[in-house]
């Protein structure tokens, strides 16, 4: 199944073409119905985007959470943390320690997803893709951005780059400020 949504995703990715304005088709939203139909409630696809305005520390993180609202519906929760780069603190993430800034909730919204908002998470999947294949090395400070389910048989993620198809994802979800 792993192997299944992954080439899947690539095959549409290869045919599809964001610079030219190309709709998503009908086809490619109902992959996200079909997919994901068959989980429970538990969040089934996670958009989770750590800054870097605090360097080699990190920044404020940002967490889409996407679940089953009922049988036929889905819903997305935002939630956005601060992050305060004056102060660093060590955090227990079940393996070690990390050092990071002090951050703490800012905003949480809860939306139902339609068809616009499925459209803007497909385009935001691919761009993905695309942004892991040119991938580099930042060095010790940069943007984490990551895409996965919740069985962990899909996950992308990148470090470095620019947030501009996150942020584009966030407008056209309309969870920017």
């Amino acid at each position: 199944m792993k192997y299944a949504q992954i080439l899947f995703l690539l095959l549409i990715f290869s045919c599809h073409n964001t610079e030219t304005g190309n709709q998503i088709s009908k086809d490619e939203i109902s992959f996200f119905d079909e997919q994901f139909s068959y989980t429970s409630n538990e969040p089934i696809l996670n958009i989770y985007c750590k800054f870097s305005e605090c360097g080699e520390w990190g920044g404020h993180e940002e967490h889409i959470i996407i679940s089953k609202k009922n049988k036929k519906s889905f819903k997305l929760n935002y939630e956005k943390y601060s992050a305060n780069c004056d102060s660093i603190v060590q955090v227990f993430d079940g393996i070690g320690y990390l050092i990071e800034p002090k951050s703490k909730l800012i905003e949480s919204r809860e939306i139902e997803i339609q068809e616009k908002e499925k459209r803007a998470i497909l385009d935001f999947s691919y761009k993905m893709v695309k942004s892991k294949f040119m991938e580099e090395y930042p060095g010790h400070a940069g943007l984490i951005l990551s895409i996965t389910n919740s069985d962990s048989t899909f996950m992308i993620s990148t470090y470095g780059g620019k947030a501009d198809h996150f942020l584009k994802l966030l407008s056209e979800l309309e969870l920017e400020k």
